[in-house]
């Protein structure tokens, strides 16, 4: 592994780990310390910040530097590819995520934003829900959010 950067346990007490700077997600069975690569390496130098799990077991990937986030490493669900923004349907360098499930709903620390959108399931249009007034330490504010 080369700086992990994020871990999530499923209801099978399986072990997630963003593998940042490999370029990907490893799964960890329960008592085992060999892990087994979760979905697609991803090989074009973009690393994985954030990793989630729904309730139906999809898997949600957050990608720093191409401004997105993956559902099951096939379907952007937030953001779009390599374009950074800072409109409701966009994101700037996306970090730690969250799925709700008692809302199903994917919360998405959008760090150069600096504010924290919430998508609806099967939405693309995010909700801000903290900070995006820039980065401080002001109540509306926060500053490069993880």
């Amino acid at each position: 592994m080369n700086r992990v950067w994020n871990i999530v346990v499923d209801n099978a007490e399986n072990v997630y780990v963003a593998d940042r700077n490999l370029y990907r997600a490893t799964r960890w069975p329960p008592n085992i310390t060999v892990g087994v690569t979760q979905g697609v390496i991803i090989s074009t130098g973009v690393g994985i910040w954030g990793i989630a799990f729904d309730q139906h077991g999809n898997l949600y990937t957050a990608l720093f530097d191409t401004h997105i986030v993956y559902r099951n490493n096939v379907t952007v669900i937030a953001g779009r590819y390599n374009i950074s923004g800072n409109s409701s349907t966009q994101l700037n360098s996306p970090r730690g995520i969250f799925f709700d499930n008692s809302s199903s709903s994917l919360f998405v620390c959008d760090s150069l934003n600096y504010r924290i959108q919430k998508f609806q399931m099967n939405s693309t249009v995010g909700v801000t829900v903290a900070g995006g007034n820039g980065p401080g330490s002001a109540s509306n504010q926060l500053d490069q959010p993880h």
